[in-house]
């Protein structure tokens, strides 16, 4: 399943980032930085944490992208790594909870 997908399924803003082409691979709900690092290149990271060592962190494993759930704006900071790291950032109305269920019943699974 591409981003393109998951944004127009979801209702999601696109923040920031052109990569809607690329596909994901699994979804990841954390907002524990240590727990991402666990996670598979081109993971969704559905997280609360709206700073730059986030975003840092995303761009190291190569996330598909970051969505920030619960109407969460990133800190300046987090959108200038995401640009520098070509990282898609995604916003969502939704909580985090809502937003992993509505992404295991397109068939997106959690980190393999």
């Amino acid at each position: 399943m591409t981003l393109q997908e998951i944004v127009t399924r979801l209702g999601l803003s696109v923040l920031n980032g052109n990569g809607l082409q690329q596909e994901v691979s699994c979804a990841h709900v954390s907002d524990i930085l240590g727990d991402f690092r666990a996670a598979s290149t081109s993971a969704l990271w559905i997280t609360h944490l709206a700073h730059e060592q986030a975003a840092a962190l995303a761009c190291m494993k190569k996330a598909a992208a970051v969505l920030l759930p619960a109407g969460i704006v990133p800190e300046p900071e987090m959108l200038e790594q995401a640009q520098r790291g070509n990282l898609t950032l995604l916003a969502s109305p939704d909580s985090a909870f809502v937003l992993a269920g509505r992404l295991y019943e397109l068939g997106l699974k959690g980190r393999p």
